[in-house]
């Protein structure tokens, strides 16, 4: 999970501060890795880029997720999120390539948001089978 934070309203025209805190990620089945670790939207912009990098020697599909975050006695609280768009949600990157992916926040607001980015493999689909009685699907 990858937190991102909306702060209040700044005096520079009175606009949203962004910050996608990202840890480091790589998937422990997978291996796709997130970068930057850190990234700020200006005051006066309403969008984030950071980018996917598939490790492996095959090809990876990487789903993103925006979570609204909140904390009580009980710990973290994740819902879905509103007032943002990630795009692409779902991407297939091809074995040593790169995806970048945006993170746009929508309306204003005099109150600090914050959000966790959920960067999850998609398991590849099953190898096909045999019909029975069939001929043999090809290794």
């Amino acid at each position: 999970m990858f937190p991102v934070v909306l702060q209040p309203r700044t005096l520079v025209r009175g606009c949203f501060s962004v910050c996608l805190a990202l840890l480091p990620c790589l998937a422990t089945a997978g291996g796709f890795q997130v970068a930057p670790t850190i990234v700020e939207v200006a005051p006066g912009t309403h969008v984030a880029s950071l980018e996917v990098r598939n490790n492996n020697d095959q090809p990876v599909t990487v789903q993103v997720d925006a979570l609204a975050w909140s904390q009580n006695e009980k710990g973290d609280q994740l819902d879905p999120a509103s007032g943002g768009v990630v795009v692409p949600r779902i991407a297939t990157l091809a074995p040593h390539a790169s995806q970048l992916v945006r993170v746009a926040v929508q309306g204003e607001s005099d109150h600090e948001r914050a959000y966790r980015l959920r960067l999850r493999e998609v398991p590849p689909p099953p190898p096909p089978q045999a019909a029975p009685g069939g001929p043999a699907a090809p290794a």
